[in-house]
Parts: C-alpha cells; sequence; structure tokens
C-alpha cells in the first residue's frame, strides 16, 4: 500500500500536467515524434515552394508596409562585430541577431557574379525544390546528383534545384569554409569550443522558397550573394502553426507553409549580401530569395555543443525550448531516417554522435594535461581535437 501511493500520486500529477500541456496547445508538440503526417500533407508542403509565386511576393512585399517588429527580439549589430552584453536575450536563446556588413566589402565584391569555375567540379546532391518521392506511406525530398558545373547550368536554364543544407561544398572548397571562420573568430558571441557543421546553400533567381519549418540547430548564417528576405516565428507560438514531423529526424514543418496574410505574429529580416545572422534552435522560419537574377550563396555554422544543445542549461531556458528538445530528441531516437531515404540527411544531428564527439574531445583535453605534466608544454597540442573552429564537424 505504501508504495502503491507515491504511484498513484505520480500518476495524478502526469495526468494533470498533460491535461494542463493539452488545453495549451502544447500536447501536439510532444505528441509529433508518434504521429505520421498523410501523404497528402507532405505532398502538399513540397509542392507549394514552387507552386506558391514567390516573385509575386517579393513584389507584394516592396510595396507593403513593413511590419512592426516586437521590441526585444531582433539585435541589430554594426560591422564592429560586438554584441551588446546587455543581450542577456542571446544566452537564453530568445532573440535572433543581425550583423549589418559583416563581410568586408572587397570579399562581398568579389562575389557579386557567382561563376562554376569558382568551385571544384565534383558531384553533389542538389535538391529538387517542390520535388518529393513517395515510398509506400513515406514522403521524402527529392535529390538529382549532379557535377558543380552541370547542377548550375541546369539552374540557370530554370530547373527547380538548389545546393542546400550541404556539407560537402564547405569542405571541398576551402575558401569558402574560412571566409565565415576567420570571420567568427573576431565575434564575441561565437564560442571556439563548440563543434560547428559548415552547411552551405547555392540557389538561382528567387522563384524557390523555404516553407515554414524548424530544426534542432541554431548557428550563424552569413549571406555572400544576393539578398533574402527571413520571417520568424518564437517557439513559444508553435502551437498555432499546425507543427507536423518532417522527413528528416528532428526537423518540424508547419502545415501553414507560409505566414502571410496569417494572424500569428513574426519577425522579419532582410539578409543583404555581407550580412550575418544568428538565430535559436526550434525558432520556426521561412526565407524568400530577393532578386530575380543571378546565384545566392550562403554558408551557415550549425552549433553542435552538447551543452548549447542537449544540456542540462538547454533544456531549463524556457518551457517551449524544453517541450521542443523534447520532442525533437524522441523524433531522433524513435525516428532514424530510413536507410532507402533518397540524398544526404540533410542535418548530421542526433544524439549518439554527439555523445561520442564529447567524449573524444574529453580524451583529448586529458591527453594534453598529461603531456602539459610531463614537461612537453603546448607541443603537440595542433591537431589534438579540439573540435574548435579551425576543425571542421565531423560528417556523419
Amino acid at each position: 500500500m505504501g508504495v502503491l501511493r507515491p504511484a498513484a500520486v505520480g500518476a495524478a500529477l502526469c495526468g494533470v500536467l498533460y491535461g494542463g500541456l493539452e488545453r495549451a496547445g502544447w500536447a501536439q508538440v510532444v505528441r509529433i515524434p508518434f504521429t505520421t503526417p498523410s501523404t497528402a500533407t507532405m505532398l502538399h508542403f513540397f509542392d507549394r515552394q514552387v507552386n506558391i509565386d514567390n516573385d509575386a511576393f517579393i513584389e507584394r512585399w516592396r510595396g507593403a508596409e513593413r511590419p512592426v517588429n516586437a521590441p526585444g527580439l531582433l539585435i541589430t549589430v554594426d560591422a564592429d562585430h560586438a554584441l551588446p552584453a546587455d543581450a542577456t536575450c542571446f544566452a537564453k536563446r530568445d532573440c535572433v541577431v543581425l550583423w549589418k556588413g559583416f563581410v568586408p566589402p572587397e570579399i562581398v565584391e568579389n562575389l557579386t557574379r557567382i561563376e562554376p569555375r569558382m568551385f571544384k567540379d565534383s558531384n553533389y546532391s542538389f535538391m529538387r525544390i517542390g520535388g518529393a518521392e513517395v515510398k509506400g506511406d513515406r514522403v521524402f525530398r527529392s535529390f538529382a546528383t549532379h557535377g558543380m558545373r552541370e547542377g548550375m547550368r541546369r539552374m540557370i536554364a530554370g530547373e527547380n534545384i538548389q545546393l542546400g543544407f550541404d556539407v560537402k561544398m564547405a569542405d571541398e572548397n576551402p575558401w569558402l569554409k574560412n571566409i565565415g571562420l576567420e570571420l567568427l573568430a573576431k565575434v564575441n558571441a561565437f564560442d571556439s569550443s563548440v563543434m560547428y557543421l559548415a552547411q552551405s546553400f547555392l540557389y538561382h533567381g528567387n522563384q524557390q522558397q523555404a516553407n515554414l519549418h524548424n530544426d534542432p540547430l541554431s548557428g550563424f548564417s552569413i549571406q555572400l550573394a544576393n539578398s533574402k528576405l527571413w520571417r520568424f516565428v518564437n517557439p513559444r507560438h508553435t502551437p498555432r502553426v499546425r507543427p507536423f514531423r518532417g522527413d528528416n529526424p528532428g526537423v518540424f514543418y508547419s502545415d501553414l507553409c507560409f505566414l502571410e496574410n496569417g494572424t500569428i505574429p513574426f519577425l522579419e529580416v532582410l539578409v543583404e549580401p555581407g550580412d550575418m545572422i544568428f538565430f535559436p534552435e526550434h525558432w520556426w522560419h521561412e526565407v524568400h530569395p530577393v532578386e530575380r537574377t543571378g546565384f545566392g550563396m550562403t554558408v551557415a555554422y550549425r552549433e553542435l555543443g552538447f551543452s548549447k544543445l542537449l544540456g542540462p542549461s538547454a533544456f531549463l531556458s524556457s518551457l517551449p525550448i524544453f517541450l521542443h528538445k523534447v520532442a525533437a530528441l524522441t523524433d531522433m531516437i524513435v525516428n532514424k531516417r530510413a536507410a532507402d531515404a533518397p540524398g544526404k540527411p540533410l542535418n548530421r544531428m542526433s544524439p549518439a554522435p554527439l555523445l561520442r564527439a564529447r567524449r573524444r574531445r574529453a580524451r583529448a583535453r586529458r591527453r594534453r594535461a598529461a603531456h602539459a605534466l610531463a614537461g612537453h608544454g603546448d607541443r603537440g597540442r595542433e591537431g589534438a581535437g579540439t573540435g574548435g573552429p579551425t576543425k571542421a564537424a565531423p560528417e556523419y
């Protein structure tokens, strides 16, 4: 009887907690990993990336009155790269930060015209925008493999493909990765002790767009060519965006697809060539390329630090972030990406690799400490696997 009473009390408390989440709309978020979106829902989401005229949207946006962003949700930093000391929302993952003129003008000028000769002509997995593959009751984003020059030629010809979330491009073209790493080293908001995944985005014109979605990785996104219009929704509004499970574990999509003419408050940010933006994990965002012609290019550095993604401080930042992390982590454990899914995983994050990377860094620190005690000083430190900004995150 003594054992049953605490169990009954615990069950009652869990019931009350779940009832509260249900009334507030958050129970649907917790249930996401255990639900499978219908084929029609997934196809509708992918189709709207091209079926909605982004060029017409941009024209309406140019002539419309700009929304007034809620105070405190956007911090704009000038080219001195210093994040204000009182920007506590950055640590709490409760705001977006925009660095204006982050990239030196001479670099931006050199990238005004993106050409195939600038990149190594390797094979890459290009995403088919608006395309999807149906396998049984599952729907996956569609990919096509092309050499860089062939892929760029197809984009110029109007084919709906783009290079997105690609980790190979920065590794094979070191100049691209180094542009960001050398500049980020000067930013006080950049944590050099954290591992970063360098992802590249290459697209042509403005006929494509990214629907409203969120993912478990925060990071710095540097716009090198052309402009992008971003719209963000704070995770506290997640119950209103009608979320559902995406085709990549930990990534959630919105059944709204886009925020235009909606009633959900959002943050609007125009990121121009040379600007850098930081947005926290789990923030909903949609992205609209602005210019009609020419190639646009973005390189993003996604944080893979264990403490920031899965540590206690990350979970305790706020209740919405806590619930999102529980749902995303559960999704990555329960719904591993299918082996027969087309293309490569868009996000290389899962709990096991992060834990292994953490253990590797701990072993490297112990080796350096033992080396120093033996009287060898700092010799042998280079290449010890610190996971800092000069070391690319491993491809899992």
